[in-house]
């Protein structure tokens, strides 16, 4: 029986030997396929010193890798997995925790003989080589004078190699930062490039990188110099990353350096003030002028680039003064042009190039407080049609040959359909003015119309009876303007007024009068003046005629204009709804208004007159006799209009008959 049983239970553990066995292999499947990865044949870094060098562990040998590798297995792990599938209780719980591994003491023995033995050949191993520390005697009587300067020869030693350790690795940090700084400079130096490259033209000629500041891409012949060079900048503060270094400087010609500028001013001989009409530059983009005043070397090669266009712009003016034909011709003296505009006012045209050594001492004369001279008046219109001008003619304004009309332009396609007059098709096939033509007729235009606009205001100051308001259009051109002038008596504006157009042009004036009636003046303002007086006088006169016939006054004689020596006068005589009285009415530009009344004969100045035999029916008995002039200064009104009202509304009222 115990053999049987013992065969039995013999039998029962290698089955469930084999079933756990099969157990653990198909878990395994499960698990996963093992992988073995060999590690790398790197050194592990043992120490490090001071200087920053690096000491390396040897590598293990065959039996000390193996010896790493059998301490990694774990025997118990298939009998853990195996439990892990099975529950058990929580009583088996608590003795398998206190179960461990029964080699666990000799275990912990041989790593504590391991330590101690570690720990001892440390200690044999800093005592034979001496090279961390000394090992000498301590005694507590104080140290014999024979050993004080050994004792300070040795500390000085070792404070000099740790000197000459730091030092070193001090070198080594410098060293690292430069070229840290130096990789950075050449990198800031191709992002500037790039910056500058996106608004301005370059190429690389040989080992050179050089720009174009020119306008031939739009056009330009003008020869001057215009390239500059980009060269990487020596200065030390690049390097270190200072802020506001550069790493690239821009060279100029020093005919570009500083900033140049066009001056247009109009010159009066008789006394006035001079006009400052514009300072001119080039047209530049909003852009640009953005990235000018961020940086510094994008701002000098735009006052480059203008000083280039400045130049061009005069050199083009002069060549057209001297080619223009002019009843008073053009002058050019240097840096200065003169065009003749009227007789004793002149144009003058003004390059100013002022040089970078300048700018600082005009920048500060700028900020100075003024002197007691007076400036110039500057004109804003002449400044915004003389700036549109360019921008139309200017590099970028005229059409490149690709893209310009072949044939007809629209506007010589159209003149047909909106039936254009000979003058207009002849003016379409015309080549454009010049822009010293185009410069000088605006310029003209501006005197003529500022001119017109002070002989207005005097005429309104000195003549307070009737009034004179002027409306000058908003919708301009560069060369021409209209404006309405209106002539009305205070109180009586709705019963007559008198309208005049005035087209104020370049070089000449047209009025349209209030009956279609167009007159033409041209540039002396002298006869225009008459005219605006002459139909002052008419205008009073042909306000009472208005107002007559309102209070229903009979009209005997109206004359508007009557011209005699000379002299032009207007005269009105009117008569009452009875026929008892008159009133006549004599204006004159140059005189004060003459009234005069008259009343009905007497009796006996009938029965002595002449036509006392001869008439028979009574109204000629009616007949005016005289009139008698009254005195300006006595009659009461406050215009002349309202003066003549208040005398018809008494000669006809009640009382006075």
């Amino acid at each position: 029986m115990m053999d049987a049983d013992g065969d039995n239970i013999n039998t029962d553990m290698i089955k469930t030997e084999e079933e756990d066995h099969v157990d653990t292999m198909q878990q395994n499947k499960l698990d996963g396929v093992t992988i073995a990865i060999q590690s790398l044949l790197e050194k592990k870094i043992y120490d490090i010193d001071f200087d920053g060098n690096e000491t390396y562990a040897p590598q293990f040998t065959m039996t000390e890798n193996l010896s790493k590798v059998a301490s990694k297995i774990d025997f118990l792990k298939g009998e853990e997995v195996h439990e892990l599938n099975k529950p058990e209780p929580e009583a088996n719980k608590s003795s398998r925790k206190s179960d461990e591994w029964p080699w666990e003491n000799v275990a912990a023995q041989l790593r504590s003989a391991f330590i101690e033995c570690a720990v001892l050949s440390d200690i044999l191993k800093i005592a034979h080589e001496r090279r961390y520390l000394a090992i000498d005697s301590v005694s507590g009587e104080p140290t014999s004078s024979g050993r004080g300067p050994l004792h300070l020869a040795s500390k000085r030693k070792c404070l000099a190699a740790a000197s000459t350790i730091i030092l070193r690795g001090a070198d080594r940090l410098v060293k690292s930062q430069s070229e840290l700084a130096f990789s950075r400079g050449q990198g800031e130096f191709y992002k500037e490039l790039l910056a500058i490259r996106q608004h301005w033209k370059l190429k690389k000629v040989g080992n050179s990188i050089i720009g174009d500041l020119s306008f031939k891409p739009g056009g330009s012949r003008f020869g001057h110099t215009s390239s500059f060079e980009v060269v990487k900048s020596t200065d030390p503060s690049t390097t270190t990353g200072a802020p506001g270094s550069r790493a690239l400087t821009i060279k100029l010609a020093p005919q570009l350096t500083g900033y140049a500028f066009i001056q247009v001013t109009i010159e009066f001989g008789s006394g006035e003030d001079s006009i400052q009409a514009a300072v001119l530059s080039a047209p530049a983009d909003r852009d640009q002028v953005m990235v000018a005043t961020e940086d510094q070397q994008q701002g000098a090669l735009q006052d480059a680039q203008n000083t280039l266009y400045c130049k061009e712009l005069y050199s083009t003016l002069a060549q057209e003064a001297t080619h223009l034909w002019a009843g008073v011709p053009h002058l050019v003296c240097g840096n200065r042009l003169l065009c003749h505009l009227f007789p004793g006012v002149t144009l003058c045209v003004e390059l100013r190039h002022v040089a970078e050594t300048q700018r600082a001492a005009t920048e500060s004369a700028q900020l100075a407080p003024p002197k007691a001279t007076p400036a110039p008046h500057h004109s804003h219109s002449l400044e915004h049609a003389l700036h549109q001008l360019l921008w139309e003619r200017g590099p970028g304004g005229t059409p490149r040959p690709a893209t310009a009309p072949l044939g007809l332009s629209r506007q010589q396609v159209s003149a047909g359909p909106r039936a254009a007059r000979v003058e207009e098709c002849v003016t379409l096939q015309a080549p454009a003015p010049s822009i010293l033509e185009a410069i000088v007729k605006r310029a003209q235009f501006v005197v003529l119309r500022g001119r017109t606009a002070q002989l207005l205001d005097r005429l309104a100051t000195e003549y307070s009876d009737p009034l004179l308001s002027c409306h000058w259009s908003a919708l301009t051109h560069v060369t021409e303007v209209t404006l309405r002038l209106l002539i009305t008596s205070p109180g009586y504006d709705q019963i007559y007024r008198t309208p005049l157009a005035v087209t104020v042009r370049s070089d000449s004036l047209t009025v349209v009068c209030r009956h279609g009636k167009v007159m033409n003046f041209g540039y002396q303002l002298g006869p225009f003046r008459d005219l605006l007086i002459n139909r002052i006088s008419e205008h009073n006169v042909s306000a009472v005629h208005s107002l007559s016939k309102l209070n229903h006054w009979n009209c005997l004689q109206f004359d508007p204009v009557i011209y005699n020596q000379g002299v032009y006068s207007s005269k009105l005589v009117i008569q009452s709804l009875d026929s008892l009285y008159s009133i006549r009415l004599t204006c004159s530009p140059h005189c004060e208004p003459s009234v005069s009344i008259s009343t009905p004969l007497t009796r006996s100045q009938a029965d002595n007159s002449n036509l006392s035999g001869l008439t028979i029916d009574p109204i000629w008995k009616q007949t005016v006799h005289s009139y008698v002039p009254l005195q300006w200064n006595n009659l009461q009104g406050k215009s002349l209009v309202h003066t003549l009202d208040l005398l018809m509304a008494s000669m006809t009222s009640p009382v006075l008959k």
